[in-house]
């Protein structure tokens, strides 16, 4: 039996899936993944050039 399977061999629906149970896919709460977001390093780039600039 795979851990974490939501269903039965034949797609019968076991354990708490059956009882309407969702797995969450991201907890709540702050990103911990903030840094390896494209667009936030992206954002990032900008405002360092925008420092190099300034000085």
């Amino acid at each position: 039996r795979r851990t974490g399977q939501k269903d039965h061999m034949f797609g019968i629906r076991d354990g708490s899936t059956a009882n309407g149970y969702q797995k969450r896919g991201r907890k709540p709460g702050r990103r911990t993944d903030f840094m390896n977001d494209p667009d936030v390093i992206a954002k990032r780039q900008k405002a360092l050039a925008r420092m190099e600039a300034a000085e």
